[in-house]
């Protein structure tokens, strides 16, 4: 287990201690409880990728490329040699 010291100023030191209280739990219990809740959001780890095969790391790829947003369409000038390497020309 890791311990961690965090610097709280008061007033909200003081609400952390009514929300405890209020759940029946000290400030340190209230605070870990927290600290699942939060960790449990960000979603499960990511396989090993040594112990994948192929095709299931082709699958992560693909899953990973869909959560970004497309690339917007670009311009032929955008993607000229010139625009790409101003200074060759």
């Amino acid at each position: 287990m890791t311990t961690v010291q965090l610097n709280i100023p008061d007033q909200q030191a003081a609400a952390l201690e009514t929300h405890a209280q209020a759940h029946g739990l000290t400030v340190e219990q209230w605070l870990m409880e927290l600290v699942k809740q939060s960790v449990s959001t960000v979603g499960p780890a990511l396989p090993d990728a040594a112990t994948m095969s192929n095709q299931e790391r082709a699958q992560e790829f693909v899953v990973w490329a869909q959560g970004h947003r497309p690339t917007p369409p670009l311009s032929d000038a955008a993607i000229s040699r010139t625009a790409m390497y101003p200074d060759r020309w």
